[in-house]
């Protein structure tokens, strides 16, 4: 019978559990029993003290299960329709679309992707206990991507579930988080990573031209990157830190296939937020400017500048020219902004970031280098509606030749002659085009004005409409456009 006791046998784990290397040592313990209970001989017993690590890893587990818990419930999945039309514009199928939004207020106002609700016709959301709402547009702004929506026809108190805010200024590469949303119509799942970076350009907007008014960019991207799991169906979708706060507002993915390979891009919610106010407020988005004409640094133009690394942003020009924001504040052509607000800037996307959370009017400290000196200048920031869901009026009565075109049009109004520089009141705005539709394919852009169809002058809605019900489709228009001073002539086919 073995009557020897059991040896001592150490073992040294290594456990990473919220961010932190832990190591512990569990050990046997010479005790009677354990062999008797083995072996049929001498009792011993083990001890199996928890680990620190494993404590750290149980605690961290519980955080999640706790957040999933508080947020689930104010995340709603988004299903959006509408009505496809025919080259003959007889209308077709109708087209779905899923999404998913974030609840910011217990009366029903819900943030969201403006790509997850783009050209929709009926809207409806759906929480996850299983409530179901149609919903109306409040606002857009396609150069954020974003979007606010309301929820109609609530029950007497039903007092929605509200997420609450972060500060997206704070969270740190790293810093894990947790994103929420409707993947692939399965319904609101959960999934875990970290911040892998921020300030991210991926130019999924800077590229469209929705986004261009008289030949000037106006997206932001300036996106927070993660490796938690984002799928098609998590746009408008939460991205929350540990606190279960709000940080950022998925929107795309990093991907050949459409589907996950590693990274998603969240629009941070300091950014969002300030553009849903102004929706909610305005029905439209009132930018801060700085007022300038801005080029990120490369290496050589730093080091021509008197800069040891190519770091900031360097001011080209004014606008306007004359009497700019920056320019009354003190600031050069040929300075480089380093921060704002002591807030380091590096790209020019993360300066428009920077300077789009502010208000109208606010005065912001800029920080620049010039001639070989820092200097500090208070800047009072000026203003400049960007896009919004308008509710724009084509004309008394519909124009589908225009809406199957892909364009909304208006009259130009003295304001509109004035900012244009055009001489007098004669053609129509386009107001805006619609992406994939004919009229952005064929080179219309936001903000051109169409002088002429076939040669024959325009000067209201009413007669472009009537000249384009006189043309079959399928017949080539040309169109005499003037854009920014420039007269260009471009071909349309009627579909």
């Amino acid at each position: 019978m073995l009557r020897q006791p059991v040896k001592l046998l150490r073992l040294t784990i290594a456990a990473l559990a919220a961010g932190t290397l832990f190591r512990c040592q569990t050990q046997w313990i010479d005790r009677p029993g354990l062999a008797a209970a083995l072996f049929g001989g001498t009792a011993y017993a083990a001890e199996a003290p928890v680990s620190q690590g494993l404590a750290a890893a149980r605690q961290l587990n519980q955080a999640f299960v706790e957040i999933a818990g508080r947020v689930t419930p104010t995340v709603v999945s988004i299903s959006s329709s509408r009505t496809s039309h025919s080259r003959n514009r007889q209308p077709g199928q109708t087209l779905v679309s899923m999404g998913s939004g974030v609840i910011v207020s217990p009366d029903g106002f819900i943030l969201t992707n403006n790509h997850v609700i783009a050209e929709a016709e009926d809207i409806q959301v759906v929480l996850l206990d299983g409530r179901t709402y149609e919903a109306s547009v409040v606002g857009t702004d396609y150069t954020t991507d974003v979007a606010v929506l309301k929820a109609r026809n609530l029950e007497p108190r039903a007092n929605l579930p509200v997420i609450r805010f972060g500060d997206s200024d704070s969270s740190r590469i790293g810093a894990w988080v947790m994103a929420i949303g409707n993947p692939m119509e399965l319904g609101i799942s959960v999934t875990a990573g970290i911040i892998s970076a921020e300030s991210r350009k991926i130019d999924i907007l800077s590229d469209n031209p929705l986004n261009r008014q008289n030949n000037v960019d106006l997206s932001i991207e300036s996106f927070i990157q993660t490796d938690a799991v984002i799928n098609p169906g998590n746009s408008g979708g939460a991205l929350v830190n540990l606190d279960g706060e709000l940080i950022g507002i998925n929107t795309a993915i990093a991907s050949r296939t459409g589907l996950y390979q590693g990274y998603g891009f969240a629009i941070p919610i300091n950014l969002a937020r300030r553009v849903m106010e102004d929706l909610i407020q305005y029905g439209r988005v009132i930018r801060p400017v700085l007022g300038v004409v801005i080029k990120s640094l490369d290496p050589v133009g730093a080091r021509a500048l008197g800069l040891e690394n190519p770091q900031g942003v360097l001011i080209e020009d004014f606008t306007p020219q004359s009497g700019s924001p920056a320019e009354k504040g003190g600031l050069q052509r040929m300075d480089v902004i380093l921060s704002v607000e002591g807030r380091p800037v590096m790209y020019s996307h993360q300066l428009q970031e920077t300077i789009a959370k502010y208000h109208p009017g606010d005065i912001v400290e800029v920080t620049v280098f010039r001639s070989g000196r820092k200097l500090k200048r208070p800047v009072k920031l000026g203003s400049k509606e960007i896009s919004a869901e308008r509710e724009v009026k084509i004309a008394d009565k519909p124009l589908p030749q225009t809406g199957t075109l892909g364009m909304q049009l208006r009259n130009l109004t003295e304001t509109d002659i004035r900012e244009l520089g055009l001489e007098k009141q004669q053609g129509v705005l386009v107001e805006k085009v619609t992406e994939g539709g004919v009229a952005l394919k064929a080179g219309l852009l936001n903000g051109d004005v169409i002088l002429a169809v076939n040669r024959k002058p325009v000067n209201n809605v009413e007669e472009i409409s009537s000249l384009l019900d006189d043309v079959s489709p399928g017949t080539a228009v040309l169109l005499m456009v003037t854009r920014s001073g420039t007269t260009h002539f471009i071909g349309l086919e009627l579909p």
